[in-house]
């Protein structure tokens, strides 16, 4: 500290992730996703670690189609967050228009279920607080005025 005492902390180091909005019109492309650890179904956007040597778009790119069996169309970056105090771990986020089934392929310890919803189903679901992923609340945030209004 500047007057000279110390101070411990906890860190944990984290890989950065991508986070992805996929819309199709006024519908969004999400995910059921066992969470071990809550014991729950959530409701989530598709997302994933960035693997050495990828960029955070091709990470979008990769785990968009493989959760959901989507292919992205262009991409826009709308915004980057720090899911924890307690390390320097970077989630950027993204929003496509999709079209195109890809190749789903999801790890084998992933308990999935896609689901495409209405933009105002989804945002009803956030006020009832039925979506728990921080950051699927976070992107959902990012993302209010490209999917309610004008940028």
């Amino acid at each position: 500290m500047p007057e000279g005492t110390s101070v411990q902390f906890a860190r944990v180091d984290e890989q950065p992730f991508s986070v992805i909005v996929p819309k199709i019109l006024d519908k969004l492309v999400m995910i059921y996703n066992y969470r071990y650890p809550l014991g729950e179904n959530c409701l989530e956007f598709p997302s994933g670690h960035i693997e050495m040597g990828e960029s955070p778009e091709q990470a979008a790119r990769r785990e968009l189609e493989e959760e959901v069996g989507y292919t992205a169309g262009q991409l826009r970056f709308i915004g980057e967050f720090c899911p924890s105090v307690r390390s320097d771990q970077k989630a950027h986020v993204f929003l496509t228009e999709v079209s195109k089934k890809g190749t789903l392929n999801r790890d084998k310890c992933e308990q999935q279920r896609t689901v495409i919803l209405h933009v105002d189903e989804v945002y009803r679901k956030l006020n009832a607080a039925e979506i728990k992923h921080a950051a699927s609340i976070v992107a959902l945030a990012f993302s209010q005025p490209f999917l309610r209004g004008k940028p």
